[in-house]
């Protein structure tokens, strides 16, 4: 790739520099694309001007009304803490301010928190659920996520943990 100033953009850097003019977090952390010197740099401008790496607009995931399925990303019975952790997301939309809500149920007992969602770079995150295994009894217990927002709404497929 080659800019209208005579300098080559090597082929991983035009990639950087394509995925950092997408309004996404994290190209702060690439330093910026690498640019190599072409052999025989040219004082004009390309006659060819390459189309606009820039996205025309927000990026969007699933049309208003269609449901999702949240995913529970991990699950981990942290027993020296005395806790279960939870981390929850919406795949497939980007979009803040949904109600995400984390249900834990074990036998009879039933605990289940809420969180906002945030639009992520590849999703809505729901973010991280704490539950204390003192609230729980021993035995396996059923976890399903939730997502309600005036756009969306879905539920996640049952994952199962083992409390001690």
């Amino acid at each position: 790739m080659t800019t209208g100033w005579g300098r080559r953009i090597a082929p991983r850097a035009a990639a950087i520099a394509i995925a950092c003019a997408l309004p996404v977090a994290g190209c702060s952390l690439l330093n910026g694309p690498a640019i190599i010197n072409s052999p025989s740099p040219s004082a004009s401008p390309s006659a060819s001007a390459a189309p606009s790496a820039s996205p025309s607009g927000p990026i969007t995931g699933a049309p208003a009304g269609t449901p999702v399925k949240p995913e529970v990303f991990m699950a981990n019975v942290d027993t020296p803490n005395g806790v279960l952790r939870v981390v929850a997301d919406v795949p497939g939309i980007y979009e803040d301010g949904g109600t995400c809500t984390v249900k834990v149920t074990d036998g009879a007992t039933v605990v289940q928190k809420h969180n906002t969602g945030a639009a992520d770079v590849t999703s809505t995150a729901c973010g991280q659920f704490v539950f204390s295994l003192g609230d729980l009894p021993a035995g396996t217990a059923s976890i399903v996520v939730s997502y309600q927002s005036p756009k969306h709404a879905g539920t996640s497929a049952v994952t199962k943990v083992t409390i001690p």
